[in-house]
């Protein structure tokens, strides 16, 4: 299609002052067919591509030729009406079907410069050339085409007239008194071509076999059929074939259309009006909005299902634990290392970060200092697999978590599409659940992958260590300062020990250093608590946010991707349409 769109764009249209326009909404059109393909039905596209198809090869002919076609039934005179405006008896005439049976085709001017390659791919092979002007000087250019009788019994015949309906530049329908509220006539061509008014008039022949008040009866009830049929302001003439009554009038329209070479121009835009109708009833009235990040709710529950709390409660308890072999009393902080560490239980312990910024930034949260390929990722399937081999402990998502997830999901879609209908809806919708199966592996490589902050040592940590260790080696003075006493005294050696505030200073060594060290393994706890919580508080918003990227990519961005399309697609429909009337 970008092809034809080239091709169109580096034409020149026909008329003066239309071509930038025409070209402008050509172009608009083969954007929208472009972008609505998959979404919008085949037949609205089918029907664009056809007047983009037929637009580039008009626009590859002669501009500076305008082609009339006269149609009609048979025995409506358009032959006979052919004849009139070319001066001479070219097509025959008759009354019984069928009548004409090829197109024929009458060139005013010069030879068929510019004319042939036209009637080329017109298809017509009967051509006649007026070297001479024939009732008029002033139809250089005109090419004049009479079509086999619509009503023909022959279906071939039915057939060329459908096909060349289609592609010429102005239609003169040639009707009789009899037969000009012919349902056939009206429902096959007028009703559904009603767009195309601008290029297109309406001959009542034979208008001398009837009374002036017939002829004026017969004209307003022609007119109420063609204004039923859709035509706001049907062009219509009374003509006679057979007196020439009209025909002066007949030729001053085609003189005037000839003479602005506008018929082509008008064709290809009624023509693209109306693709551009059957293409705006598939769009988008209103402006899209584009979501650019996933709701909270979604976050949520995405967040939830992955095992994020778990993760952050663990990230919290292994502080705990990691403080308690720094801060607690030397004779009992053996004991932490007996129990395992919660991060490497799930299988996260490789991937503690190196520090508390490394992985959530600072207090306020964020993501790790090193690039994620959560971020980096373009959500497929082999962008996921390379995130990280190995799989967490994680356990798998409840079922009542995996409903919250599903809920938030539909919810999610629901807000982007607030206010489709039809294939961008279900498009949209489609975009948001195209990669739901890769959810859970994407969230648990995701949350595996994020550094958390728990390998950092406080410095705090290093002076409550040497305080304990100290306060433990005071204690084991004053016990073998003790020991050392009870030796002597069992020797009945007596040594007086030194008072402090009323107590022999090695027992106040012993005590004092016992307690003191308790008091402070107490107070290191509660210390490794709080910050075991704050660093569970940025851990979690590291793992949310990597789950953020998750969500976006796997859904937001391919909603965000085919709510724009949709954009586009209405952006492009709206440029193809005609513009507004100007006030």
């Amino acid at each position: 299609m970008r092809s034809l769109v080239e091709s169109i764009t580096g034409r020149r249209a026909p008329g003066p002052g239309a071509g930038a326009e025409l070209q402008s909404r050509l172009a608009a059109l083969a954007r929208a067919v472009e972008t609505g393909q998959g979404r919008v039905p085949d037949s609205s596209l089918t029907a664009a591509r056809t007047v983009l198809e037929r637009a580039g090869q008009r626009l590859e002919h002669s501009t500076e030729h305008t082609v009339v076609a006269l149609a009609g039934s048979t025995g409506s005179g358009k032959s006979s009406l052919f004849n009139r405006l070319a001066g001479e008896p070219l097509a025959r005439v008759g009354v019984r079907r069928p009548t004409t049976a090829i197109p024929q085709a009458c060139i005013w001017g010069p030879g068929e410069e510019g004319a042939g390659s036209l009637l080329d791919w017109l298809g017509i092979e009967q051509r006649h050339v007026l070297p001479t002007p024939g009732v008029t000087d002033a139809l250089t250019g005109l090419v004049l085409l009479d079509l086999p009788d619509h009503d023909s019994t022959a279906m071939a015949h039915r057939l060329e007239v459908d096909r060349l309906v289609a592609m010429v530049d102005l239609m003169v329908w040639v009707v009789d008194p009899q037969k000009y509220a012919d349902a056939i006539l009206h429902r096959r061509y007028l009703a559904p071509l009603a767009k195309h008014g601008s290029v297109m008039l309406f001959a009542l022949n034979h208008v001398d076999e009837l009374s002036d008040a017939q002829r004026e009866a017969c004209l307003s009830d022609l007119r109420r059929l063609l204004v039923e049929d859709g035509f706001a302001k049907p062009a219509i003439l009374a003509t006679s074939a057979a007196t020439g009554l009209g025909t002066d009038r007949l030729v001053a329209v085609l003189r005037d259309r000839v003479k602005k070479t506008r018929a082509a121009s008008a064709r290809l835009t009624a023509d693209v009006d109306r693709a551009a109708a059957q293409l705006a009833e598939s769009g988008f009235d209103h402006p899209v909005t584009v979501a650019e990040k996933p709701s909270t709710g979604l976050v949520d529950a995405l967040a939830s299902a992955a095992g994020v709390p778990a993760v952050a409660a663990a990230v919290a308890s292994s502080h705990e634990m990691r403080a308690k072999e720094h801060v607690g009393f030397p004779l009992t902080r053996w004991l932490a290392r007996l129990r395992p560490d919660p991060l490497r239980r799930l299988h996260l312990g490789d991937r503690i970060g190196p520090d508390a910024k490394g992985a959530g930034g600072k207090a306020s949260g964020g993501t790790s200092g090193a690039k994620s390929p959560v971020s980096e990722s373009s959500g497929s399937s082999a962008d996921l697999e390379a995130m990280v081999t190995a799989r967490t402990s994680l356990p798998a998502p409840t079922p009542a978590q995996r409903a919250r997830v599903d809920s938030a999901v539909r919810a999610e879609i629901g807000r982007a599409t607030d206010g489709l209908t039809g294939p961008w809806k279900a498009a949209v919708a489609a975009a948001g659940r195209a990669s739901e199966h890769n959810l859970p592996d994407a969230l648990d490589r995701a949350v595996g992958y994020v550094a958390l902050p728990v390998r950092e040592q406080p410095r705090w940590w290093k002076l409550a260590s040497w305080l304990q260790w100290t306060l433990f080696g005071i204690a084991v003075l004053g016990g073998l300062w003790l020991v050392l006493l009870a030796a002597l005294g069992w020797l009945q050696i007596e040594v007086d020990s030194p008072l402090v505030i009323g107590l022999p200073l090695p027992t106040l060594m012993l005590l004092g250093g016992i307690l003191l060290g308790l008091l402070t393994a107490g107070l290191g706890r509660r210390a490794a608590r709080v910050g075991g919580r704050r660093r569970g508080a940025i851990a979690d918003r590291a793992l949310r946010t990597a789950v953020e990227g998750i969500a976006t990519k796997l859904i937001v961005n391919p909603m965000s991707a085919e709510l724009a399309r949709c954009a586009d697609f209405t952006a492009a429909v709206a440029a193809a349409r005609p513009p507004p009337p100007k006030n």
